[in-house]
C-alpha cells in the first residue's frame, strides 16, 4: 500500500483527549484515595514516620528547623501546611486546637530513645497522605502532557493510563514518603526542560530554564539524590537549537536550582555541617542493611513494573533515540539521571526500589510511544523504486512518527 497525500488522517480530537484524560485521572484518584484511610490512626509504612515526625516538630515549635536532616524537609513542610489548613475544622470538631493534641517533647524523646511510632493526632497522617495523593495525581498528569508534547495525544492517554495503574506508583502515592514528592518535581523539571527546548524567544526560554531549575531544586529538597534530575535540564539548555541562548539558559537553570534548594531546604545553607553529618550517619546505617533482590529483580516483579513494562520501556527508549532532536535530548537527559542514580545507589547492599521511583514515568512514555509509533509505521509501505520522492519519504519516515500520527485509510 502506498502512502498518498489525499488520504484523510485519523485525528485524535480535543474532546476525546480531554475526556480520556479526565477518566484516567479519575481512575488514578480512586486507586490512590481508598488506601489513604487504611490503618488510621496508625502508619502502615515505616518511612512515613520520618516525614511525620519532622512535621510534628515543625508544628510543635513553630519553626522551619526539623531537627532531623537525614532527609530534606520539603515533604514535612508541605504536610505541615496541609495540617494547618485543616486546623480550623479540627478546632470546630474537637473544641480545642490541633497543637493541643501534638505529642510533647518528653513523650517523643525519652531516656530509652526516640519514640518513632508516636504520631498524633491521626489527622496529621491523613493530611500528609492527601498531599502525597495530589502529587501522585500530578505525576500522572505530567506524564500525559509530557508524552503529548514529545509524541502525540494517543501516546499521552496510554502513558497516563499506565502511570495511573502502575503498582510502583500507586502503592507509594498514598504514603507520606519522600520518593513520591521527589518524583513529582523531577517529572515537572523534565517537562519544563522540554518546553524550554522548543522555545525560541529569549525571555520566555530564560524563564522556563529558571523554572526548570527551581523544580530540580524542589526535588532535591525532597530527596538529596534526585538533584541528579538536573541532567535533563542541563542537556536541554546546552543543546538548545538556538546556540546564542545556550549559555544564558544554562546559567538560568543553575540559578533556579539554587533558588529551589533554598526555598525547599533552607537548612542545607544554614546548617550545612549538621545536615552533612546526619546524612552521612543515615547512609552508614543503611549500609548495614542487605536487601534482595536488587533493583532489576524488583523492577520485573508484578508489584513494581513487571517484565513487560520493564523490557518494552527499554526498547522504547532506544526507539525514541531515533526520533527528533527533542525526543533524543529527552532520552539523553533521562539516561544521565538514571546513570547517576545507579552509580550512587547501584552498588550499595540496601536497594529499595523506591529509590528509583523518579525514573519510572519516563519509560512509560517511551514504551507507549514505541507501541503506537511502530504500529503506525507498519502501516506505511513505500514503493521499492529509487525515485527521489520515495527516498525523501524513507528518510522522513522515522521522524514523521514523532509528530502527530496520521494513519492512512484504505479505500
Amino acid at each position: 500500500m502506498r502512502l498518498s497525500s489525499d488520504r484523510r488522517p485519523i485525528v485524535f480530537h480535543d474532546s476525546a483527549y480531554w475526556l480520556g484524560s479526565a477518566v484516567v485521572l479519575l481512575v488514578a484518584a480512586i486507586l490512590r484515595v481508598a488506601p489513604a484511610f487504611h490503618s488510621l490512626p496508625y502508619i502502615d509504612y515505616i518511612d512515613e514516620g520520618y516525614v511525620l515526625q519532622q512535621s510534628i516538630e515543625l508544628l510543635s515549635h513553630r519553626t522551619l528547623d526539623t531537627r532531623g536532616y537525614a532527609y530534606p524537609p520539603l515533604p514535612a513542610y508541605l504536610t505541615s501546611i496541609a495540617t494547618l489548613a485543616y486546623a480550623p475544622l479540627y478546632y470546630l470538631r474537637h473544641g480545642h486546637s490541633l497543637r493541643h493534641d501534638l505529642p510533647r517533647d518528653k513523650q517523643l524523646h525519652t531516656a530509652e530513645g526516640d519514640n518513632y511510632d508516636l504520631i498524633a493526632p491521626p489527622e496529621i497522617i491523613l493530611a500528609g497522605r492527601l498531599v502525597a495523593i495530589l502529587l501522585g495525581l500530578g505525576t500522572v498528569a505530567l506524564t500525559g502532557v509530557l508524552a503529548a508534547d514529545l509524541t502525540n495525544r494517543r501516546v499521552a492517554i496510554l502513558a497516563m493510563l499506565t502511570a495511573a495503574v502502575c503498582p510502583a506508583l500507586v502503592s507509594r502515592s498514598s504514603n507520606v514518603i519522600t520518593d513520591t514528592f521527589a518524583t513529582f518535581f523531577a517529572v515537572l523539571a523534565s517537562y519544563l526542560s522540554i518546553l524550554m527546548l522548543r522555545e525560541a524567544e529569549r525571555t520566555r526560554a530564560s524563564i522556563l530554564s529558571i523554572c526548570a531549575g527551581i523544580a530540580v531544586g524542589l526535588a532535591f529538597a525532597c530527596k538529596y539524590t534526585i538533584a541528579l534530575s538536573f541532567g535533563s535540564v542541563f542537556i536541554a539548555a546546552v543543546f538548545h537549537p538556538k546556540v546564542c541562548l545556550r549559555v544564558q539558559l544554562t546559567a538560568g537553570a543553575v540559578a533556579g536550582l539554587i533558588v529551589g534548594s533554598v526555598m525547599g531546604s533552607p537548612l542545607i545553607f544554614i546548617k550545612p555541617l549538621q545536615v552533612w553529618h546526619n546524612f552521612e550517619s543515615a547512609t552508614r546505617n543503611y549500609s548495614t542493611i542487605f536487601s534482595s533482590p536488587g533493583y532489576f529483580g524488583q523492577a520485573v516483579q508484578t508489584t513494581e513494573l513487571g517484565w513487560f513494562l520493564t523490557v518494552t520501556g527499554c526498547v522504547g527508549i532506544i526507539i525514541l533515540l531515533l526520533g527528533t532532536l527533542k525526543t533524543r535530548l529527552f532520552v539523553h537527559g533521562w539516561l544521565i539521571f538514571a546513570a547517576g542514580l545507579f552509580v550512587i545507589l547501584g552498588f550499595r547492599p540496601f536497594q529499595p526500589f523506591r529509590n528509583l521511583l523518579p525514573l519510572v514515568p519516563e519509560p512509560m512514555i517511551c514504551y507507549k510511544a514505541a507501541v503506537i509509533l511502530l504500529s503506525a509505521r507498519s502501516r506505511y509501505a513505500f514503493k521499492p523504486s529509487g525515485s527521489v520522492g520515495d527516498d525523501k519519504n524513507k528518510r522522513r519516515s522515522i521522524n514523521s512518527l514523532f509528530e502527530r500520527v496520521r494513519l492512512p485509510v484504505k479505500r
